[in-house]
């Protein structure tokens, strides 16, 4: 079958006529609807059929089959006839009563028919056993439905799709709940006829949809291709992560730019919150692109790695993972921002610099330190015996808490969580260096402005947000994701229009 952009179909629940009435106005980006009548049977269908051009689906889910309709099967199948009769698009028929439905319904073109199914089941071969079986009901669109525990449990999704297109069957596959909800997005480019949302304000119909607008303003997944490659953030926790929001609808503003939307290379890009990074890799490694890591894989990821770029080799961290003809590349994007921030800042600091934590962030920062020949260059953070090794791996000095009045650095700067949302009100224990520095940088970008960065301004010191850095190095992530290349200004532009509306 020729490839065709995955469908946004909106999930209304009518609870009356009027109501009903009230959602289909609401649908304006949906390519179509579906009508769930469990609560409202009686709909005037020719009428509906008249004003609404979208095509639509019409199910009535008792709650022995997970929905809400309490009627006769009687009552029901009237209301299969009358929707048929109406030349709605689609039916949805469970699997489980279809035999009994089909064999007291008279269904005619336009109608098509829907094969629904949906489990609690998620053992990947006995999805793929039930799967199979429902296809022995003769169907148009067979809809599999199953329940996720588990981030992994979405790839089963993602495989099933694979033998739906070498099998020409058409099908929406995809797992419920909240660890499910990859599965929506990631069907919509693996070959998903559409792709079930709910409107804004709305209560969803089932857990883990995505609302119509965040489907179609930041995923834009009716406007994706079967080139989309799969790109995301692994971590955890991911809770703050603004990387989603920024890259897909950066890559679908400059897909709409004539002069520049024929030479990148699509993306979508998703978050992979997962407490297990090699068991991770293990069951994702071959559905993806290209990852940013976060916090705390940055160093775990290097043995997946086939090649490391010299960010990489001298920093010991990596951020940014790309698959290139199958093979993986390393890059610390992380670093790349720093050494600019501080180039840019266009001060000397002969009194040298001290690098506040001992994390991956940390190392990046002193690898760019390095680059740019500052010194004496100190470490120091809340584990000092991860301190001692990295100051010994980078031969710079280590520096307990207790010593940080003995010395005089002229830039700071601070790479642990302290002072991050929720905890704002924190803050390092750096302000006895305040009065002699020049620079001061803390990574934290929620809040852009910490209070470390809130007392280095009083006391007259030059200011670099995190939100700086993350901009910087977002700029280098996007070129290396999407083979185009922008530039910071262009970069923060767009993030200041993102945000504002």
């Amino acid at each position: 079958m020729p490839w065709q952009p995955s469908k946004l179909c909106v999930s209304l629940l009518p609870e009356s006529i009027d109501h009903l009435h009230n959602l289909l106005r609401q649908c304006g980006k949906a390519d179509m609807i579906e009508l769930r009548l469990d609560h409202v049977g009686q709909i005037p269908f020719h009428k509906i059929r008249e004003d609404v051009a979208k095509p639509l689906i019409i199910t009535v889910r008792p709650v022995t089959e997970g929905g809400f309709w309490k009627g006769s099967d009687d009552t029901r199948l009237k209301i299969f006839q009358r929707a048929v009769d109406a030349q709605m698009d689609y039916l949805d028929i469970e699997y489980i009563s279809a035999n009994e439905i089909l064999s007291r319904l008279q269904i005619s073109r336009p109608t098509s028919l829907i094969i629904s199914r949906h489990t609690q089941e998620n053992r990947p071969e006995k999805l793929r056993q039930l799967f199979r079986t429902m296809q022995q009901v003769k169907g148009d669109v067979y809809k599999f439905i199953y329940q996720s525990a588990h981030l992994n449990d979405n790839v089963t999704a993602l495989e099933l799709l694979e033998e739906c297109a070498a099998a020409r069957i058409k099908a929406v596959i995809h797992a419920m709940g909240e660890t499910g909800q990859i599965s929506r997005l990631l069907g919509a480019v693996r070959g998903n006829l559409w792709s079930y949302v709910s409107l804004d304000g709305a209560e969803a119909t089932a857990e883990g949809q995505i609302s119509l607008d965040d489907a179609h303003d930041i995923y834009g997944l009716n406007a994706r291709s079967e080139n989309t490659r799969i790109i995301g953030l692994v971590g955890y926790p991911l809770a703050q992560s603004q990387g989603w929001k920024l890259h897909n609808r950066l890559i679908q503003w400059i897909k709409q730019k004539p002069e520049t939307g024929k030479k990148i290379q699509d993306f979508i890009y998703l978050n992979f919150p997962t407490e297990d990074f090699k068991n991770f890799w293990k069951n994702w490694e071959n559905q993806l692109d290209g990852l940013s890591i976060t916090i705390p894989y940055k160093q775990s990821i290097l043995e997946m790695l086939d090649y490391i770029s010299h960010t990489v080799e001298i920093s010991g961290v990596c951020n940014t993972a790309v698959k290139r003809d199958g093979r993986w590349w390393g890059f610390n994007t992380d670093m790349l921002a720093i050494y600019d921030l501080l180039c840019r800042s266009k001060s000397e600091f002969p009194g040298g610099a001290v690098v506040y934590g001992t994390g991956a962030t940390a190392r990046s920062a002193i690898a760019a330190l390095k680059v740019l020949n500052i010194k004496p260059i100190y470490i120091c953070g809340r584990t000092p015996k991860k301190g001692r090794q990295i100051a010994q791996e980078f031969a710079i000095n280590f520096i307990p808490e207790q010593d940080l009045s003995s010395i005089h650095p002229e830039l700071i700067i601070q790479t642990t969580p302290v002072g991050m949302i929720p905890h704002p009100q924190k803050i390092p224990p750096l302000s006895p260096l305040l009065s002699n520095a020049r620079l001061v940088l803390d990574v934290i970008h929620n809040p852009p402005h910490t209070r470390l960065l809130q007392e280095a301004s009083a006391e007259g010191c030059s200011i670099l947000s995190g939100h700086q850095m993350y901009l910087h190095q977002a700029t280098y992530q996007f070129g290396l994701f999407s083979g185009f290349s922008i530039n910071y200004n262009e970069m923060e532009s767009f993030w200041k229009q993102m945000i504002s509306g």
